[in-house]
């Protein structure tokens, strides 16, 4: 990782230093060594050497100098290899903090552990906060100078609402009344020096930072490493957890779409976030143009941003976003202008009453971005009959299982060149009316009444009987095409 002359000075503090830090980044990634009449050139390097060779103060002609542009850090009474080496070590060291930490991030390792090890560097108190103010976890609580912020951790386990916005200042006394997405230095009425900074997943505020160096002189080192090391705590498990409250709204929506619980509070975060409504939907988007990941969500975290309230995350090569009914078609409208509807498949739910049916809704949505392999918008609701439909006509045992009456009828008619199989057919057509049947087939009322007695002499059929008026309807829907044609097209009889 890179370091900066903050870090490098925090690892040397056993010296007897003397440091000017004007402008500290961390850009450092090597060390090279500075020689007579030759200043450093690059930011990329700490140069070490004699302060003779860098400064013209004779004061400092016998002490060590370790420069970086126009920051450096005098080293009285130093023995000069003994001060390579250490400035060596101090690459190992933050590094191997560096991968350790990654490697907890990686496997979701909780707060307290991530803590207790930038501690052991920082050596000042150092907190990490849900997104409501609740203290997650801590280290060196008990170095806290802030008297009421101390008391509010011990009684309601919280920063409190009273020292989130207004309570802090800058330097020069302006009021912060919010937190940053970057680490900066604010102080309380006492001078009490605070770095903080919101903690981010996926462009998502989850949760914040705060740690009290208590000196001016530590405020860099602290600043730094807020900065370096924050991404790891986003990561840890307080914020990752299935069933955390404080879990990312990102993850959690990930979660749901693969059918895992979430805890209530985040859930209820979800509904907040998209806007309460009567029902939700998922809209799933697959481009067939943008393979490349960062850029695909790149575009989904642009339609976040849109005016249609929606909730995104990743599901293999595909987006999911999550919206209220009074949200969707805007949202539609956002996602086919950004990902463009000419090269993206875009498919809508059913209607959800819950976010709990979001497994549900995902595989609704998914069913319709996969129905054609042509680019468009196409909604769950008018695919999913026709799918039901053609699925059962293409399994082989359909014709055989089709309500026994219509092949009843199919012989009766063929031998008497009647057509009960067309009046049947037409009067489950009509919503069995008998008005609208017999208009249909242009035959007399009583006519019609008389066909419905023979049919159900015939066949046994209970018109009454809901479930197999059900079972009668699927397999008229069901008939192959040239059996229906032969039905709704009345028989000409023998003589004409």
């Amino acid at each position: 990782m890179n370091l900066n002359m903050s870090m490098i000075r925090s690892y040397l503090a056993r010296y007897d230093t003397e440091s000017n830090i004007q402008d500290d980044e961390r850009s450092i990634h090597g060390m090279r060594f500075l020689s007579s009449g030759r200043g450093q050139s690059s930011r990329e390097y700490v140069y070490i050497g004699q302060a003779g060779d860098y400064l013209k103060d004779p004061e400092y002609a016998d002490a060590l100098i370790l420069a970086n542009g126009k920051n450096h850090i005098l080293c009285r009474g130093s023995d000069y290899e003994e001060l390579l080496n250490d400035v060596l070590s101090a690459f190992d060291y933050f590094n191997a903090l560096d991968e350790k930490l990654m490697k907890a991030a990686a496997t979701g390792r909780p707060l307290a552990e991530m803590l207790e090890r930038l501690g052991e560097v920082l050596r000042k108190p150092l907190l990490v906060f849900g997104i409501d103010g609740t203290l997650l976890a801590g280290c060196r609580l008990n170095e806290l100078a802030n008297a009421k912020l101390r008391k509010s951790i011990k009684q309601q386990g919280s920063l409190g609402a009273e020292l989130i916005g207004g309570y802090f200042t800058d330097k020069t006394g302006v009021v912060q009344h919010d937190l940053s997405d970057f680490a900066q230095a604010t102080y309380d009425p006492d001078g009490e020096i605070a770095i903080s900074r919101y903690l981010n997943h996926n462009d998502e505020r989850i949760g914040f930072i705060m740690c009290f160096p208590h000196d001016e002189s530590l405020i860099e080192l602290a600043v730094s490493i807020e900065e370096a090391f924050a991404p790891y705590l986003a990561q840890a498990a307080e914020f990752t957890g299935a069933l955390s409250p404080y879990q990312s709204q990102h993850l959690a929506l990930t979660d749901l779409v693969n059918g895992k619980p979430i805890a209530e509070k985040t859930r209820e975060r979800l509904i907040e976030t998209v806007g309460y409504d009567k029902s939700y939907y998922l809209i799933c988007v697959k481009s067939l143009a943008v393979r490349n990941r960062t850029q695909r969500l790149l575009l989904a975290t642009e339609v976040e941003k849109s005016p249609a309230m929606c909730l995104s995350c990743e599901i293999e090569d595909a987006v999911a976003f999550l919206s209220s009914e009074g949200a969707v078609e805007e949202l539609v409208s956002q996602i086919a202008r950004r990902f463009d509807v000419k090269s993206a498949a875009i498919g809508i739910s059913m209607p959800m009453a819950d976010v709990a049916q979001t497994p549900t809704a995902w595989r609704q949505a998914l069913f319709s971005c996969d129905s054609s392999t042509e680019p468009g918008v196409r909604y769950c609701r008018d695919l999913a009959l026709p799918f039901l439909m053609r699925t059962l006509m293409n399994e082989p045992t359909t014709p055989d299982l089709l309500h026994p009456a219509l092949s009843t009828l199919a012989a009766y008619d063929a031998d008497t060149h009647s057509d009960l199989l067309a009046t049947i057919v037409s009067y489950v057509a009509s919503g069995c009316s008998q008005a609208e049947c017999s208009r249909q087939l242009h035959i007399h009322l009583n006519t019609l009444k008389y066909r419905l007695k023979r049919i159900c002499e015939l066949t046994g059929i209970d018109f009454k009987d809901q479930d197999e008026l059900f079972y009668l309807r699927l397999s008229v829907a069901l008939l192959p095409d040239d059996a229906t044609q032969a039905a709704r097209e009345p028989r000409l009889q023998a003589e004409r």
